[in-house]
């Protein structure tokens, strides 16, 4: 029998209610043991992303910072759909989600084929998010929702299935 050390020893787990009444919360810990905090506050069909955090654990958190520039830009119908949040070089928070508005995208018909996948990140200050950005260039038709990671080095990747372009269908689906 394998001897345990200090990584197999349990951590006490933590329960916190989400601020503000919010739901489908996303959270990271940085290096210095805060906690931040992304999460959905709105109507069923529309609503917006927040954000907040803490350095005491939980116990207190900042005053909320809207993520989105678009009023109920988020489409939260399923908990695949909402934020996505990940803590890039130097702590820099950055989140994606599916957006709820339609782009203009002449001799496109249908509503699906014209929704965003959403990006914004934490300004250089550290006190509001720059306007969000679509990301889609040229596979539009989102499924599910995004999700996204990030390394120390700066790097950014943002993951979103839709088909390839030009198609339509679920034989025609890629990441």
């Amino acid at each position: 029998m394998a001897r345990a050390g200090k990584s197999d020893r349990r951590q006490p787990v933590g329960l916190l209610r989400v601020p503000n009444r919010g739901i489908q919360p996303r959270v990271a810990i940085d290096d210095a043991g805060v906690l931040h905090m992304v999460y959905f506050a709105g109507e069923p069909a529309t609503g917006d992303l927040y954000y907040v955090r803490s350095a005491e654990g939980g116990t207190t958190f900042s005053a909320p910072l809207k993520v989105n520039s678009h009023r109920e830009a988020l489409l939260p119908r399923a908990i695949s759909r909402g934020g996505q949040m990940v803590l890039g070089r130097n702590g820099r928070v950055m989140v994606a989600w599916n957006g709820t508005y339609e782009l203009d995208r002449p001799g496109v018909d249908k509503p699906w084929m014209k929704k965003p996948m959403l990006f914004a990140r934490m300004n250089d200050a550290g006190t509001a998010f720059e306007p969000e950005r679509n990301l889609i260039h040229a596979a539009y038709g989102l499924d599910g929702g995004g999700t996204l990671a990030a390394d120390r080095a700066g790097n950014v990747y943002v993951f979103w299935h839709a088909p390839a372009p030009g198609t339509e269908g679920e034989a025609n689906r890629r990441v």
